[in-house]
């Protein structure tokens, strides 16, 4: 496979000093990405033919990362191999579930590793069989999610899982290469494991084969639970020698299977490929049993929650009990309506801001409060407060409640945040804010915080104030420990989201946008300003002998100054302007209801603010920079986007080739 395009994720056991050199060695194209989320960036802007994906990363886990590329359609055929220790179990389940075409352990030495990339890189094209062994194991989930959610047993469903459990078997032998298995399910009644589905074996041997509890491979796998791998049928003492002449391999696996209603064992024999089974293959039994388990779980807890909600919606739609639920709805059933709630808004396809009013709205609608407020770390220096106010209130009073929660949040997890970087938004609250504080009234009177905390991390703080004293009963106090409890996933997912979002469409060292957003936006733009009859420009900046930098100073410096730069950009330009990273050392603005005028009066904005900088970074002494601009305009001879592009760039080498540290304006 020449020439191949990968995309190389590590995290912190640094695989690329190993697998690099390697790589290139087969001729191919290799771009490093530094945790998931880079990576992820990385997979929209190149586009890989292969992506290598270290199982240590920190930021997001290599589960998260899977999941997310397989679900989108741009990235779902792209295989992954995950790299990491041999005998995990989860890679061997990623390799199915989330379609890896395989991994590699790199704590092997370099010829090992070496030998494993040729093979990977010469089976690109056998990804088929990952596919298929996907496609076996969803239609599998299916099959148990159907049967666990029904009723009560009765012929129909006996029916039912017996072809169930003929499926299991066929599926499960065809993941695993197998051409001999069966499921022995168990008679507690009668104390042994009968065949109840099999592949491969005679009627007579299906039929008349009972197994005690404790005996032989199957009994002790039933008895112990736990999953087992015979290297040797021949000697091993478990397994009956007459039994000797249906195998051709002296290996065999068995693992204990539990469904709710189907209890069991699953033995697996003769490999196709006539090798014996290995540690490898008993993880990857071992980790789908566990998937169909937890799947026949999940299908149970889920009908509960359902009936629950059922009789929930019934108990509504009695005209009786909705003219006075408050009062007659005990405990229980008003809880499983707040966890009905919220399980919506845990389900549904809010973005980030959507989900955060979603919750406010819910504490609205449940508890009496003066402020409502959501303190959202967005990392261990920068948060985002967003505020409900659901009476009239000051800017005095708003102020005070963004100091009480901030104060009250280092208390409660420890990160000291400055008030200037606290993002502060209201949300659409009932409320409006005056112009004076009533001197008679304390919205503080009343204070209740809740830390917002998923598996030992903080992500903010959950805080309700009144100004009534002893405004929050312990009714009001439960009611929102449960929001919090119940919601703090869905803002975690909403966040995650919103991160990933920003990240594939954001430079990942300036944090400017990158080049592909630029031209979505650019034509976004365009359209508007046709249709409005709006001015719009862009401008093109270029740095002005910037290799000199990376030459004199290093990368690093380099890097420094264009992150400055990028900062001098942002500052000079409106919310509404779209500033990206269009090259190297190239930027480019977009300048929405901007004339020509207007346009070279930023760009010489721009350009002085650069030219008056010292830019200090890394280097020994302060390095001085200019830049050189290009502006063009929206008009009658230039209304698509690349030949606007185009003018602009005429404009810049213009510039340019006046002796740089320039602005010109296409005037066409």
């Amino acid at each position: 496979m020449k020439n191949k395009k990968i995309i190389l994720i590590e995290g912190k056991a640094g695989v690329s000093e190993k697998l690099l050199p390697l790589l290139e060695e087969q001729n191919c194209e290799v771009f490093i990405s530094r945790e998931g989320l880079s990576g992820i960036q990385d997979v929209y802007q190149h586009k890989p033919d292969l992506i290598f994906l270290d199982s240590s990363i920190e930021d997001i886990s290599a589960f998260q990362v899977c999941t997310f590329l397989k679900d989108k359609d741009d990235f779902k055929e792209i295989p992954i191999v995950l790299l990491g220790a041999d005998k995990a179990e989860e890679l061997n389940f990623f390799r199915i579930k989330e379609g890896v075409l395989d991994f590699i352990d790199v704590s092997q030495d370099l010829d090992w590793i070496n030998q494993q990339i040729k093979a990977i890189l010469d089976k690109h094209q056998e990804s088929l069989f990952a596919s298929k062994s996907f496609k076996l194991i969803e239609e599998l989930t299916e099959s148990i999610r159907r049967l666990s959610g029904g009723g009560q047993a009765d012929n129909t469903e006996e029916g039912a899982l017996a072809v169930l459990c003929e499926e299991i078997v066929y599926k499960v032998t065809s993941i695993l290469n197998s051409e001999v298995g069966s499921l022995m399910m168990m008679d507690e009644a009668g104390g042994h494991l009968f065949i109840k589905a099999a592949r491969g074996l005679d009627e007579d041997v299906i039929n008349n084969t009972r197994v005690k509890l404790g005996e032989k491979v199957s009994g002790w796998v039933a008895k112990r639970g736990r999953p087992v791998l015979v290297t040797d049928i021949e000697k091993d003492s478990r397994f009956p020698k007459a039994s000797n002449g249906r195998y051709y391999t002296s290996s065999l696996l068995s693992a204990p299977l539990n469904l709710g209603r189907l209890k069991g064992v699953i033995n697996v024999n003769n490999k196709t490929t006539k090798e014996p089974y290995n540690e490898k293959d008993l993880a990857l039994l071992t980790a789908l049993i566990k998937h169909l388990s937890s799947t026949a779980e999940n299908v149970a807890l889920f009908k509960e929650l359902a009936d629950r909600n059922e009789r929930l919606e019934k108990l509504r739609s009695d005209k009786k009990i909705l003219s006075g639920i408050n009062k007659l709805l005990d405990k229980e059933l008003y809880d499983i309506g707040i966890s009905y709630e919220i399980n919506k808004i845990l389900n549904s396809d809010l973005d980030y801001k959507q989900t955060i009013s979603a919750v406010i709205e819910l504490i609205e609608s449940s508890v009496d409060y003066h402020f409502c407020g959501l303190l959202l770390l967005d990392n261990v220096q920068e948060a985002e407060l967003m505020v409900s106010i659901k009476y009239p209130a000051s800017e005095f009073d708003l102020a005070a409640f963004k100091v009480k929660t901030i104060d009250t949040f280092y208390q409660v997890s420890g990160y000291n945040i400055l008030l200037e970087r606290i993002a502060l938004n209201r949300t659409a609250g009932p409320a409006i804010l005056v112009a004076e504080a009533k001197k008679d009234k304390d919205v503080l009177s009343s204070f209740h915080a809740i830390g917002l905390n998923i598996k030992n991390k903080c992500l903010g703080l959950l805080a309700v104030s009144h100004s009534r004293p002893e405004a929050f009963s312990r009714k009001d106090l439960k009611l929102l420990s449960m929001i919090a409890d119940h919601s703090v996933l869905a803002i975690n997912n909403a966040a995650l989201h919103k991160r990933i979002k920003k990240l594939s469409i954001t430079d990942g060292l300036t944090g400017l946008y990158v080049y592909r957003h630029f031209q979505d936006r650019l034509d976004e733009e365009i359209r508007r300003a046709g249709r409005y009859q709006e001015q719009l420009s862009i401008i093109l900046v270029d740095i002005d002998g910037f290799k000199s930098v990376n030459d004199n100073f290093g990368h690093l410096v380099g890097d420094e100054v264009l992150k400055e730069i990028s900062r001098i950009l942002l500052k000079a330009c409106r919310e509404v302007d779209v500033v990206a990273r269009y090259g190297g050392d190239e930027f480019a603005v977009i300048l929405p209801q901007t004339d020509k005028e207007g346009s070279f009066y930023v760009a010489e904005r721009i350009r002085k603010a650069i030219k008056g900088n010292n830019f200090k970074s890394r280097a020994p002494e302060p390095i001085n920079l200019t830049v050189s601009c290009g502006a063009a305009s929206f008009g009658e001879s230039v209304k698509e986007r690349d030949v606007l592009i185009k003018k602009a760039d005429d404009a810049l080498y213009q510039a340019k080739n006046e002796g740089k540290n320039k602005t010109a304006l296409n005037q066409v």
